[in-house]
């Protein structure tokens, strides 16, 4: 029941050559081989934390207190600081400056929305949109979103330009990058105002 020798058999058994073949395909990859008398210093977990290489990287940056500083620049500073470690897990375009989108998610900033804040929507509805450069497409395409939003009972209180730093961009980037802007409607006037209705809105 032997197989002949090659690269993963060494004459062993067929289950005992699947299972070195498993072995090397979830084996750790180096991003730099490294020099005699190195040791790697990647965490050597459970196989399903440090050997899968399927999913996406995320990372996480939190402030535990309470009170006014919960929130503050800093921590989005920190959570910057770790997407540019998570840049190998990454794709990177032909020209080798364009990335793959990769971003960081905070919790919405009201205080940059207080002019479509009102006593009687607090906290409207916030949508992200990527719309056309062009000016006439992005107008249409912003039509049919309000008219949309009316015909489901969401009034809709404007539009924000997102404010973009587009130096840093790579040509292939540049050359596809959207117009970003921020939607924000108010929620059907039959629906309760209480947080379980809140968070059936904001999920959908």
């Amino acid at each position: 029941s032997q197989l002949p020798s090659g690269p993963l058999s060494f004459g062993v058994e067929k289950k005992d050559r699947w299972q070195n073949m498993k072995d090397l395909s979830t084996a750790l990859s180096m991003a730099f081989p490294l020099k005699e008398g190195e040791v790697s210093n990647m965490f050597e977990g459970p196989r399903p934390l440090v050997k899968e290489r399927d999913a996406c990287g995320v990372g996480f940056i939190a402030n535990t207190s309470s009170g006014e500083e919960f929130g503050t620049h800093k921590v989005l500073k920190e959570g910057l600081a770790a997407l540019d470690c998570m840049e190998h897990r990454g794709a990177c375009g032909g020209d080798g400056v364009s990335g793959d989108g990769a971003g960081i998610m905070t919790q919405i900033p009201w205080k940059l929305f207080s002019e479509y804040r009102s006593e009687s929507c607090p906290q409207p509805g916030v949508g992200m949109v990527f719309l056309p450069q062009n000016e006439e497409r992005r107008n249409a395409v912003k039509k049919v979103i309000e008219e949309v939003c009316e015909k489901n009972e969401l009034k809709f209180l404007g539009w924000r330009e997102v404010p973009v730093d587009a130096d840093s961009l790579g040509p292939m980037a540049k050359a596809a990058v959207p117009s970003m802007w921020q939607m924000f409607v108010k929620a059907p006037e039959r629906l309760n105002d209480d947080e379980e209705t809140r968070d059936g809105f904001e999920r959908t």
